[in-house]
């Protein structure tokens, strides 16, 4: 038994939503719960100064960009 889905749905669907991000001058980003980058577009890396993707993916956001730790859990 053999079971085929078409995803061709789901991959248009991705692929206006990185374009869409790709395209925006603001700086866009997906984190987990615990303060970690999963990723995040190119306007956010010129924002905040740093040189590579693998040095913002590395980072701790609330210990990066909140002044106190307690406002980045809401």
């Amino acid at each position: 038994m053999h079971v085929l889905k078409d995803i061709t749905t789901g991959k248009r669907a991705e692929e206006k939503y990185r374009t869409l991000v790709s395209s925006v001058q603001e700086g866009v980003f997906i984190s987990t719960p615990q303060g970690r980058f999963l990723d995040f577009n190119e306007a956010l890396l010129r924002m905040t100064g740093y040189e590579t993707r693998e040095e913002l993916m590395a980072i701790d956001i609330p210990g990066a960009f909140y002044g106190n730790q307690s406002d980045a859990r809401g």
